[in-house]
């Protein structure tokens, strides 16, 4: 922030779990994973491109069409393939810069037995790694850092490990001891690519009939794997092993407002097996398809302005296109992860382009929407929004609420402050911006280079639209910070914390699993954030808009005690 008097506010605000927090972060010692190191260096020297490493080259350009100087049809189809390709080999270049600092940085730092990171905070609180090679990083980056500092992994943290093992493999939807199972099924294969990554590919494609999520840390864990089978629970295991939240988002707004069907759907209440809240509004999504097809729109006829006729697609055309293509959790998944940061019926749109109907048309396989499919992604998109505000009631309140608050503080020109339940001050103040451009030369060439000046108001819009995501992101960091300061005083020294993933050494990881648990019902049993977060606001608000402040949502009836015995909730 470039406010100078927000800045000198944090500077004398006492914060002790905040600073306690990012100190035991701190504090833990990491060091290379030699062994993952020397298969990334060996594959990335021999050009190989497994396990989703960067190609060395570029993709080649378009053929010219033989007579582009005299065909502007040709031509323009030429620019246009043309321009893609340009567009993704930039995005190439960048992957392996990126990949390449990674393993610069990772080889100056192998021969150290500690190294550590320093982190910082954003202006909602949440802790971030500051160096380009850190535990927060991306597959690869994860799998070649381990802490410095292992532990015996004693009778339940083999355990943990075989979860972590099918976890990184993409098998995590089972109950805990189906994931063990899995293990111990594949048992022969994982120790085969331990004992030779380079001939034993399984790591890096399929291991059973699980195609590997995370190759990188699946490496990773099979060396680990291989190291529990020779030396039993008493083998000293570095490997972090994660507990992650089960849509944290939603798991926060849930708590604050004791949504019992939106907690249960993000397992919040203890049950056999995992809560699949992408599977639940896949399954609602399938109840209005059904219905579609039966009592949908039919076709139209249409005219555009220019007097040329096509055809407006139905309902119960589109719907019957999904029900052929397939409606699983994968399509609504990234709809309903984002539901929580601010996505919204236009965002899910644009995200069923990018992540379902763009590479269906592109896979070769037949292609069952018409056109190139945009006509299918509004329907989806329409049909998730209303099946997410039926699963998900509470958060929407929530949502709404604060958004209503957030633009009651703007229109009196306000940044919309609050203060997270372990004291750390937010404020979100997005200024209103000014495009200029700016007219230059670069090598001989003119070029017109846009630029960004804030302006001295807000932006109004973006102040609304940024409170849901901002205060969920302000109450995970919270729940983290506490996390860190509970285990710390539990005895756990290692920690490897991402927003809403909580690891520790996997024979910690049964401890770490109780206080994670115990500091979310601690921190939603003891604080009402919403209703902290109006009370602050309407100190900041003129008297007119105190009145039009809308009273909070009504809670519901989900008992928060039953976190702590809820298996899947942070798994």
């Amino acid at each position: 922030t470039k406010n100078r008097a927000y800045l000198d506010e944090l500077k004398h605000t006492d914060m002790p779990i905040v600073y306690e927090a990012i100190n035991a972060l701190q504090r833990t010692a990491w060091q290379i994973n030699s062994k993952v190191l020397e298969v990334m260096e060996v594959l990335w020297e021999t050009g190989s491109e497994v396990a989703g490493l960067p190609p060395r080259e570029g993709m080649p350009l378009p053929v010219k069409p033989f007579d582009i100087d005299t065909n502007d049809e040709a031509k323009r189809e030429y620019r246009i393939a043309a321009a893609k390709i340009h567009v993704q080999n930039l995005s190439l270049l960048g992957q392996r810069i990126g990949f390449n600092m990674a393993l610069g940085i990772a080889r100056r730092y192998e021969k150290f037995r500690k190294i550590h990171f320093p982190y910082q905070l954003d202006f909602r609180g949440r802790i971030y790694a500051v160096p380009h090679l850190n535990p927060q990083g991306s597959d690869f980056q994860k799998a070649l850092l381990r802490f410095s500092g292992g532990k015996p992994l004693g009778s339940e943290g083999w355990k943990w490990l075989a979860i972590h093992g099918a976890n990184v493999a993409g098998y995590d939807k089972a109950s805990f001891e189906d994931r063990v199972n899995w293990v111990e099924e594949n048992e022969n294969e994982i120790l085969a690519i331990s004992g030779d990554p380079y001939n034993n590919r399984g790591w890096s494609g399929a291991v059973g009939s699980v195609e590997i999520d995370k190759p990188w840390q699946f490496l990773a864990f099979c060396n680990e794997w291989a190291g529990y089978v020779e030396h039993g629970e008493s083998f000293v295991s570095k490997l972090p092993v994660a507990m992650d939240g089960s849509c944290s988002g939603i798991q926060h707004f849930s708590a604050m407002l004791r949504d019992e069907v939106g907690g249960a759907a993000v397992n919040l209440v203890p049950k056999a097996l995992p809560a699949d809240v992408y599977q639940l509004v896949a399954n609602r999504v399938m109840e209005q398809v059904e219905d579609d097809l039966i009592n949908g729109t039919p076709d139209e006829m249409r005219h555009t302005d220019e007097g040329v006729a096509y055809v407006k697609q139905g309902t119960k055309a589109i719907a019957a296109q999904w029900k052929e293509f397939g409606i699983t959790r994968k399509v609504t998944k990234r709809s309903v992860m984002t539901l929580a940061y601010g996505s919204r019926e236009y965002g899910f749109k644009e995200q069923l382009m990018e992540d379902i109907i763009r590479p269906a048309k592109q896979s070769g396989k037949p292609f069952p929407f018409q056109g190139d499919g945009y006509q299918g992604a509004q329907y989806m998109a329409k049909a998730i929004w209303k099946a997410v505000n039926q699963v998900l009631v509470k958060a929407g309140e929530a949502m709404r609420w604060l958004q209503g608050a957030a633009s009651l503080a703007a229109s009196e020109e306000l940044p919309v402050r609050w203060t997270t339940p372990v004291g750390f001050p937010v404020m979100q103040a997005y200024p209103d911006l000014e495009k200029r451009k700016v007219k230059t030369a670069i090598n001989g060439k003119l070029v017109y280079l846009t630029m960004y000046a804030e302006k001295d108001n807000l932006d109004r819009r973006k102040q609304s639209s940024g409170i849901a995501p901002n205060f969920v992101h302000s109450c995970d960091a919270a729940h983290m910070m506490l996390t860190l300061v509970r285990a710390k005083q539990a005895g756990i020294d290692n920690f490897a914390m991402i927003h809403d993933s909580f690891g520790t050494t996997a024979g910690d990881v049964e401890n770490l699993y109780h206080v994670v648990r115990e500091g979310f019902m601690e921190m939603y049993g003891d604080i009402d954030v919403l209703e902290s977060f109006r009370d602050e606001i309407t100190q900041q608000l003129g008297s007119k808009n105190q009145a039009k402040l809308e009273p909070l949502p009504l809670r519901g009836t989900l008992d928060l005690s039953q976190v702590v015995d809820s298996r899947y909730c942070f798994a």
